[in-house]
C-alpha cells in the first residue's frame, strides 16, 4: 500500500525544476493511497460498516492532510536541528499508519458487533 506513491512517481530524483511539486504530490498521495484498499475492503462488507468507515474517513483525512501541509517540507540544517525536526514525508508516513490501524480497528469492531447482534 505504501509503495503506490512510488509507482505513481518513480523518478522522484529526476523531477527537474518541478522537484518541489513532485515531492509534495508524492507525500500527499500516501494517505490517499491507503484509502483505496480500505474502501474495497468495506465495500464487500455490510452497508453499516461501510457507512461508519466513510464517516470516519470524511472527518479524519482532511485533518491528516492539514497536519502534513503544516509540517516542515525538509529538515533544517545542523545536527541537532535535523534530528529534532519532522519532515512532511515522516508525518505522512506516521499519520498514514495511524489512520490504517484505526480504520482496521473500527471496521473489525463494527463488523463483529453487527455479527454478534445478528446471532441474537
Amino acid at each position: 500500500m505504501f509503495l503506490i506513491p512510488i509507482f505513481l512517481f518513480p523518478n522522484i530524483s529526476d523531477c527537474g525544476r518541478y522537484d518541489n511539486l513532485c515531492r509534495s504530490l508524492t507525500v500527499f498521495s500516501l494517505p490517499l493511497a491507503v484509502i483505496f484498499p480500505l474502501a474495497l475492503l468495506t465495500f464487500f462488507l455490510r452497508d453499516q460498516v461501510f457507512q461508519l468507515w466513510l464517516k470516519f474517513t470524511i472527518i479524519v483525512v482532511p485533518i491528516i492532510l492539514f497536519f502534513i501541509y503544516q509540517s516542515e517540507p525538509i529538515a533544517m540544517g545542523g545536527f541537532l536541528a535535523s534530528a529534532m525536526t519532522v519532515t512532511r514525508a515522516e508525518v505522512s508516513l506516521q499519520l498514514s499508519v495511524i489512520y490504517l490501524a484505526l480504520s482496521l480497528l473500527l471496521i473489525a469492531y463494527k463488523y463483529f458487533t453487527l455479527r454478534r447482534t445478528k446471532k441474537n
